[in-house]
């Protein structure tokens, strides 16, 4: 262990499972020393009560997001593993209980904004900023998004000739089967469009739903736990969730550098913001898509073909602590552009971060990023 600061468990500190060190590990490690504290414990079964909620809520984005590439459980356990790929098994040994269940709420937490509910649909179609979104993209330069808006708008059915349909002609069953076709259409486009106004929101929407399971208990349908760690970490934890969708880095150096945690040590927000964001950028390998995301959403946007293609474009990804790698071989320009522009995103993180990492990190830990 280290001083009374920071409580440090590593691996030989006590038997320990085969396999490598993961933050999660490490968080048990605190709940299973023979020194551990009633807080330490609290920690770890808020945690394992948590992540079976969030992976169950986290099941609903595949359905509100048909054709993106996966935001559910399996995207959380990837941007976990390239979190501690980052690290390495030596700096997650010197994460603190608090900074470790930090991280993993926060990884978990960042797309629960993405599984749109009953209650949001209805908001949102009734909001003035959809309203006026539908307005934009009818005029606007996307193929998919502007067909799904006229869709959206259309109140009259019409022939190829102009004319509109008589879906009351002699030929009654057949009219309904086209009405039917012709709504399903519809349909396809309403969840389209949906997605597409979550989507830039979805950071903010996640931090709002942690507040209001917090403030609003019937909510908490006695699964989301805060088992009595501070409402205020919660907050924290919310707020480093947002910035996943934000790439200004100052915001993320707003947060403090460090705060008081729960098993007596400390909280360092920017660190786990940051963390979420480059574990989250990296997570660009070829798995990401569902493998009946095509059977399931029936017609692929161009955007999320071109993602899609970006994935497939993927031959080499190495992430450690002491580089990252990534090479593709793109069969078109646009999935190149893609890669390109995420990569960059990922440099300039990591050049942000590097410059900052002494008031990012906590006190006393090893090497440089």
């Amino acid at each position: 262990m280290s001083d009374g600061s920071r409580r440090i468990y590593y691996r030989e500190d006590m038997e320990y499972r085969p396999g490598r060190l993961t933050i999660e590990k490490q968080l048990q490690l605190y709940e299973k020393h023979p020194d551990k504290s009633e807080r330490a414990a609290t920690l770890w079964h808020a945690w394992q009560q948590n992540k079976r909620w969030l992976i169950r809520l986290l099941e609903l984005t595949l359905a509100s997001f048909p054709s993106y590439s996966r935001h559910d459980a399996s995207h959380a356990e990837a941007v976990i593993h390239n979190i501690e790929r980052v690290l390495g098994e030596e700096r997650i040994a010197q994460l603190s209980a608090t900074d470790c269940f930090a991280i993993l709420h926060t990884v978990y937490i960042h797309d629960i904004g993405m599984a749109i509910l009953a209650e949001d649909r209805k908001r949102i179609v009734e909001s003035d900023e959809f309203v006026e979104m539908i307005d934009d993209l009818v005029d606007g330069a996307d193929k998919d998004l502007k067909n799904a808006a006229r869709l959206l708008k259309r109140n009259y059915y019409y022939e190829e000739t102009n004319e509109e349909i008589d879906y009351d002609s002699s030929d009654f069953h057949n009219a309904k089967k086209k009405l039917y076709a012709d709504k399903l259409e519809t349909y396809y486009a309403v969840v389209q469009l949906l997605a597409e106004y979550q989507r830039k929101c979805h950071g903010e929407k996640a931090a709002s739903n942690v507040k209001d399971w917090i403030f609003d208990k019937d909510k908490l349908r006695a699964e989301f736990t805060m088992s009595g760690v501070p409402m205020r970490i919660f907050f924290r934890i919310a707020d480093c969730a947002r910035l996943h969708t934000d790439w200004e880095f100052q915001h993320i150096l707003e947060l403090p550098t460090e705060e008081n945690g729960y098993e007596n040590d400390m909280l360092h927000p920017r660190f786990v913001a940051v963390m979420l964001q480059l574990g989250d950028a990296l997570d660009i390998d070829n798995d990401r898509f569902h493998p009946f995301a095509h059977a399931f959403s029936g017609h692929f946007p161009i955007k999320s073909q071109d993602h899609y293609n970006k994935h497939l474009a993927i031959r080499t990804l190495k992430i450690t602590p002491e580089e990252i790698v990534v090479e593709a071989d793109c069969e078109t320009r646009e999935a190149m552009r893609l890669i390109r522009n995420e990569c960059d995103g990922i440099e300039g993180l990591l050049k942000s971060t590097s410059y900052y990492w002494s008031r990012i990190v906590p006190r006393g830990f090893s090497g440089a990023l």
